[in-house]
């Protein structure tokens, strides 16, 4: 379901608009020029589903199985296997409910990231999905618990706080805050309330960080880098067409240089 909606806003984007190529350079040139640079992926459009089809059923033919030989083999030298054994409660969803953060990171990439990628209708849609979908990801995939960690060991050592836990070198949740959970509970008042405001004002400022980044700053870039692309384009195409129309143009064919000899 997830792998198949690029390809269905694709689809919709065409009954709507009666056109065909990157809806995002709509407004930047004409029918005629986003037709004919969706041209070249056109020609493989049946391709690129199937190889979508194929990433969005990969990890449930290859995951289960291998999380399974991981758990029984606990003595087993494979790398993979091993690797498995290790991390197979990783996988596991939380509260039977919640997806584990590999179980979704593994959606991701085989049923958004590429995707996303393989149903882009032209080279600039291609390049804005794939920048916009990297930078999402190291985001959402890591970049968030990045900043995390590192706007905590900040707070802990300029605001004399206790947002890390001594014992696994990891911050603490704001519910652990809250209800003085995972060594928290010696921590004295004035401490523990200097933390949980630092907690709260450190979640605000990471999520309004990746919002701006995400939000505002990845579109603009993204949209200013497609215009000028377009364009650039647009401008050598007309300089070719100008060039084919004045080589070609029966006022030029009787022309000859002052040696005589004729212009080509």
């Amino acid at each position: 379901m997830v792998a198949s909606i690029p390809w269905l806003g694709n689809a919709f984007t065409k009954y709507r608009t009666k056109r065909s190529g990157y809806s995002g350079t709509y407004k930047l040139a004409d029918e005629e020029f986003t037709k004919k640079s969706a041209k070249k992926h056109d020609k493989s459009k049946n391709l690129r589903q199937a190889a979508t089809l194929a990433l969005a059923v990969l990890p449930a033919l290859t995951l289960p199985p291998l999380i399974k030989k991981g758990m029984l083999n606990n003595n087993s030298q494979n790398r993979i296997l091993k690797w498995f054994n290790k991390n197979a409660d990783k996988f596991d969803y939380k509260d039977a409910i919640y997806m584990s953060r590999l179980t979704g990171l593994a959606m991701w990439v085989t049923s958004d990231y590429f995707p996303y990628q393989l149903a882009s209708r032209d080279k600039y849609e291609y390049r804005d999905c794939l920048i916009r979908g990297t930078c999402i990801g190291l985001v959402f995939w890591g970049g968030d618990l990045f900043l995390k960690k590192a706007l905590s060991k900040f707070s802990d050592k300029i605001f004399k706080t206790k947002l890390t836990n001594s014992q696994t070198k990891e911050p603490y949740r704001l519910s652990d805050l809250k209800r003085k959970l995972n060594g928290l509970e010696k921590l004295d008042d004035a401490t523990l309330k200097r933390t949980r405001k630092a907690g709260v004002a450190l979640y605000i400022l990471n999520l309004f960080m990746v919002s701006a980044t995400l939000g505002f700053g990845l579109p603009f870039i993204l949209n200013k880098l497609l215009r000028k692309s377009v364009n650039k384009d647009k401008n050598n195409l007309k300089a070719s067409t100008d060039f084919y129309f004045i080589n070609n143009s029966e006022v030029f064919k009787d022309f000859y240089t002052k040696k005589g000899a004729k212009i080509l």
